[in-house]
C-alpha cells in the first residue's frame, strides 16, 4: 500500500520491520513510497494427549510414585518460531538486503531475536524498540521509527559523556519500572 504523506518513505533504500510477539512476527518490506506485509510465521503450540508423559512405580500390587514428564511447550513454541523467522530472514540477504533493519520485539525475547539475525543483516540494524506492537498498523509503525529516529539523530550528537549519563538515567529508569510497587 501507498505509505501516506509525513511518513518516512523509504524512497531508493527499502526497509526490513520486524513485528514480534512471543510466538508470531510480521515482516514488513518498506520501500519506494510502498509498504507491504511480505510473511508472517506463527508458531503453533503442540496439542499433547492428557496422559502422554505420565508414568507410575509399582511394586507388590501398589503404586508408590505416579506423575508425569511433560515436555514445557514454551520452549518447544520458542524453539520452532526461533528457527521459521531465522530460515525467513535468509531471504533478505544478499541481493534482496534491506538498506535498514527495525525490530519491534516484547523486552524479554530481544537479545534472543537480535542474536538469530544473519550477520549482514546485523550490521543493517538501526533500531529496535521493545513492547507489544503486534496489532498496529504499519502507518503507526512508521510513525514510530519517524519519532525514534528523530531522538537518535539528536541522541548520537550529544558528547561522549552526555551519552553516558543518558544510558545511565535509561537503565535505571527501566529497573524502577520493572521493580514490583
Amino acid at each position: 500500500m501507498q505509505i501516506k504523506n509525513g511518513l518516512p518513505k523509504f524512497e531508493k533504500v527499502t526497509a526490513l520491520i520486524i513485528v514480534s510477539g512471543f510466538n508470531d512476527a510480521r515482516l514488513l518490506k518498506a520501500g519506494n513510497g510502498e509498504i507491504s506485509e511480505e510473511e508472517y510465521i506463527k508458531a503453533e503450540k503442540p496439542a499433547y494427549s492428557d496422559r502422554e508423559g505420565n508414568f507410575k512405580t509399582r511394586s507388590a500390587g501398589k503404586t508408590f510414585r505416579s506423575g508425569a514428564v511433560y515436555e514445557d511447550k514454551v520452549h518447544i513454541v520458542k524453539k520452532e518460531y526461533f528457527n521459521s523467522l531465522r530460515t525467513k530472514l535468509k531471504r533478505y540477504t544478499g541481493n534482496n538486503e534491506p538498506s535498514y533493519l527495525y525490530i519491534f520485539c516484547p523486552e524479554p525475547i530481544k537479545e534472543e531475536i537480535k542474536d538469530i539475525f544473519p550477520s549482514s543483516l546485523q550490521t543493517k540494524l538501526t533500531l529496535v524498540e521493545t513492547g507489544n506492537y503486534n496489532a498496529l498498523h504499519p502507518f503507526k509503525l512508521l510513525e514510530k521509527i519517524q519519532r525514534l529516529d528523530e531522538k537518535l539523530k539528536i541522541i548520537k550528537n550529544y558528547r561522549p559523556e552526555a551519552k553516558k549519563i543518558l544510558d545511565k538515567f535509561r537503565s535505571i529508569n527501566t529497573y524502577l519500572q520493572k521493580r514490583p510497587s
